[in-house]
C-alpha cells in the first residue's frame, strides 16, 4: 500500500514503511513517516508475525535514548551561564609610550597606598595589620612572626624604594628615625634569614642613596648594619660553619631551637654580608657567607642536585628532595648574583654546574620543577 499513512486494515503496528530501495524501516521511521507531508509518498509492508517483535523493542529503544539525549541536552543548553563580554583592559587602544606612563602611575599610587598606610596607621610598629587597620606590635602568629622586633621593619625596608619612587622627604625623615630610634639590642629570637634579607639589606640599601642625597649624613644607617651583622653572624658559630635558623639579637644562646636550616635560608646571606665587606674593606663577613654557601654544593648528589634542609651540627641533608622552589630557589639568585656583584668565578661555576643538573632532571616540557 502507498500513501503518507499506513493501510486501515489490521493494527497500525503491523505495518511498517519500505525506504525506497526496498529495506524496512523501523518504528522509529514510521513515526517519522507519519510525521511526512501529505503529498510524500510513503509505501507501506506488514512484516511477517516472527519479525515484529525485535524490530519494534529495539525501535522503541532508539526512541527513549533520543528523547533522553534531547532532555538532558535541553538541561545543559539552559544550565550553562550566559557568556559575559571580555573586560575592556585599560590600556586598550594606547601607544607604548602612553601604555608605559599609564602602568607606572598605577604602580606608583599602589606604592603610595601601602607605605602610606603604614605611616598612618601602623609607624612605628614593624608591620601594618590590614584588617584591623593598627600595628602589629606583638608576636600572635607563632613562627610567621619570627621576624618582628619592634624596630620598624617596615619603614627600614622601604628605604630604597622611598628613593625610587622619588620621595626624598620621607627618604630623609625614614633615615633620621632609624638613626636615632631604632634599636637591635633586644631580648628576642629572630629569622637570621628574614632579618638579614629585610633588614640588613634595606640598611645597605638605605646608606648607599643616603651618601648620595643626604646633605650632612654621617654614616648612621651603616653604622646600624654592622652592629646587627655582629648580632646575626654568631648564627654561624656551627661546628659546620652553617648557621643557625633562629638567633636571639640580645646574645643568649637559644635553648632547644632546632638544628635544623633549609638551603635558602642558610645560602642567602653571601649579597648582604658581601656588600657590608665591600663597604667596609672587612672582608670576614663575605668569607663567613660564602663558606656557608659552598658548603651545602660541596654535599651534592652525583646528579648535581641538592637536598632542601640540613642539620648544621653535622652537615647531613634531613631532606633529600631536591626542588627550585621554597626551601633552595635564593640559592641560586644568590649564586648568580654573587658573581655579578663580586666577579668571583667560583660562584659562577657552580651556578652552571647547578643548572645543568636543574635543566637536566627539573626540567619537562618546557617547565622546571
Amino acid at each position: 500500500s502507498s500513501g503518507p499513512h499506513p493501510p486501515s486494515g489490521g493494527r497500525p503496528s503491523e505495518w511498517l514503511p519500505r525506504r525506497a530501495g526496498g529495506t524496512r524501516c523501523s518504528l522509529f521511521a514510521a513515526v517519522m513517516a507519519a510525521a511526512a507531508p501529505p503529498n510524500r509518498a510513503v509505501r507501506w509492508v506488514r512484516p511477517s508475525p516472527r519479525r515484529r517483535r525485535w524490530p519494534l523493542l529495539l525501535s522503541a529503544l532508539a526512541c527513549a535514548s533520543l528523547i533522553e539525549a534531547s532532555v538532558w541536552g535541553t538541561t545543559r543548553r539552559s544550565s550553562a551561564p550566559p557568556e559575559r563580554p571580555r573586560p575592556r583592559s585599560p590600556t586598550e587602544g594606547l601607544s607604548d609610550l602612553e601604555e608605559r606612563r599609564f602602568l607606572s602611575k598605577q604602580v606608583q599610587e599602589m606604592y603610595n597606598h601601602a607605605f602610606g598606610s603604614y605611616m598612618a596607621h601602623a609607624f612605628p610598629a614593624d608591620e601594618l595589620r590590614p584588617l584591623s587597620c593598627d600595628g602589629r606590635r606583638i608576636r600572635e602568629r607563632g613562627d610567621l612572626d619570627a621576624i618582628l622586633g619592634n624596630y620598624s621593619m617596615t619603614l627600614i625596608d622601604a628605604l630604597d624604594s622611598l628613593v625610587v619612587f622619588g620621595r626624598y622627604d620621607d627618604f630623609r625623615a625614614a633615615v633620621d628615625h632609624v638613626v636615632n630610634h631604632v634599636s637591635f639590642d633586644v631580648d628576642l629570637e629572630v629569622s637570621t634569614f628574614e632579618v638579614n634579607i629585610r633588614i640588613l639589606g634595606g640598611l645597605l640599601g638605605g646608606h648607599m642613596h643616603a651618601t648620595m642625597l643626604l646633605e650632612g649624613y654621617a654614616g648612621g644607617l651603616l653604622d646600624q648594619a654592622l652592629d646587627l651583622a655582629k648580632r646575626l653572624q654568631r648564627a654561624f658559630d656551627t661546628p659546620t660553619g652553617l648557621p643557625l635558623s633562629r638567633i636571639n639579637l640580645h646574645g643568649r644562646r637559644s635553648e632547644g631551637g632546632s638544628p635544623i636550616v633549609t638551603v635558602a635560608e642558610a645560602g642567602s646571606f653571601l649579597l648582604e654580608f658581601g656588600m657590608l665587606s665591600q663597604i667596609t674593606s672587612d672582608w670576614q663577613y663575605y668569607r663567613t657567607a660564602r663558606k656557608a654557601l659552598l658548603a651545602f654544593w660541596n654535599k651534592r648528589s652525583s646528579l648535581g642536585l641538592l637536598g632542601t634542609a640540613v642539620d648544621v651540627n653535622t652537615g647531613e641533608f634531613q631532606d633529600s628532595q631536591s626542588t627550585t622552589g621554597p626551601g633552595q630557589d635564593s640559592f641560586f639568585e644568590y649564586l648568580l648574583k654573587g658573581y655579578i656583584l663580586f666577579d668571583d668565578l667560583e660562584l659562577l661555576d657552580v651556578f652552571w654546574q647547578s643548572y645543568s643538573g636543574i635543566e637536566q632532571y627539573h626540567s619537562f616540557e618546557g617547565f622546571t620543577y
